[in-house]
């Protein structure tokens, strides 16, 4: 993958010819392991329709509230990449542009929409979890 990088081009450094000869030798995984892994990737494809649901609930979040900014932050799927398997869209329509997204309107988002209001529990952005998560 290349990129600008002032004018130039910035080619990503090649794996190591060891590093690419060990993955490739005769290395097995445990068992145990090997179960661990399935169980994972199994994970992620159960996870891909409620994270699916949530992006559609971002992206309504975005059209009702800064509707001037929606034509730029969410995107209509095209039917290809709606039937690709690959990125679990199930009944998505629209993808969200996160990476054009200032983060003040997601965390108004996160601040506007998660309560347990059974529990009294309102979830709310926080300056500290930049530097949890970071």
């Amino acid at each position: 993958m290349t990129r600008s990088n002032h004018g130039g081009l910035y080619h990503a450094p090649k794996k190591k010819a060891s590093v690419a000869k060990a993955s490739s030798s005769g290395f097995k995984l445990k068992e145990r392991h090997e179960k661990a892994v399935e169980k994972t990737k199994s994970f992620t494809v159960e996870c891909m329709p409620d994270y699916r649901r949530r992006v559609m609930k971002l992206v309504g979040y975005v059209q009702t509230e800064y509707a001037e900014e929606a034509d730029d932050l969410v995107r209509v799927l095209s039917p290809e990449e709606k039937s690709n398997p690959r990125y679990h869209y199930h009944n998505a329509t629209h993808d969200f542009n996160y990476h054009l997204s200032p983060p003040a309107m997601l965390q108004s988002f996160m601040s506007d929409q998660w309560r347990d209001e059974e529990k009294g529990i309102k979830y709310i952005w926080h300056p500290l979890s930049i530097i949890a998560s970071g």
